[in-house]
């Protein structure tokens, strides 16, 4: 099942897209609609609010509801995939690491309390402890263990972004994690890749498991 979470459409709009999807793959492609989320509390919008939001509009209202053992992988509109998404890891000739460098440890399937993410080259600003943009006390908690994170250690494991693959019930609870840190990223660093930066952090704060790996 392929769903595209749309926010903020009109009733128009509504229908132009359930119909289009509808003619594409009929039961295989779906549309979910949620309200708009963009605006700030400041009164202004932040169009990339819409996608932790809208995720978490989808987790909690989709028709039918999600099942409990399956595996979300959440990706951008913008994507060309040229070979199918798998759950399997290690060993695959489909990885592609960051420098053609193997992680010591690759997980052998993807599933509950074993996530994977793509390595983007973002680095881990918000781990530098002099960093006047990210606060990870206000923003993580003081016993987060985002407080423990070494610039290092976050480049090489948390500079990550789509495609994400976790596991429905690790997407639900790093979900409610990624709304919470949206408006406090938000105010220091308002920025057009601020939504990769609080993601990172929510892996961090919400998954203590195997690091991220790269697909």
């Amino acid at each position: 099942m392929i769903t595209r979470i749309a926010s903020g459409c009109n009733e128009d709009k509504k229908t132009e897209l359930t119909n289009l999807y509808s003619k594409l793959w009929g039961s295989v492609y779906n549309v979910h609609f949620t309200p708009d989320f963009k605006k700030t509390s400041s009164g202004k919008s932040y169009d990339f609010y819409n996608k932790p939001y809208g995720l978490k509009h989808w987790l909690e209202n989709s028709n039918p509801p999600i099942e409990n053992n399956v595996v979300v992988a959440l990706i951008d509109p913008d994507f060309i995939f040229l070979r199918p998404i798998t759950l399997n890891m290690a060993g695959e000739d489909n990885n592609i690491f960051y420098q053609e460098k193997t992680p010591a440890v690759v997980p052998e399937f993807i599933g509950e309390g074993v996530p994977a993410a793509q390595l983007y080259g973002l680095g881990a600003p918000w781990a530098g402890q002099r960093s006047r943009n990210f606060n990870r006390e206000y923003i993580c908690g003081k016993n987060s263990s985002c407080m423990k994170t070494t610039v290092k250690f976050g480049e090489e494991h948390y500079s990550v972004g789509p495609p994400y693959l976790v596991h429905v019930k690790d997407m639900k609870r790093l979900t409610d994690s990624w709304c919470t840190f949206v408006p406090k990223v938000y105010e220091g660093y308002p920025e057009l890749l601020a939504g990769l930066h609080f993601f990172q952090l929510t892996f961090i704060h919400s998954i203590i498991l195997y690091y991220i790996h790269i697909l």
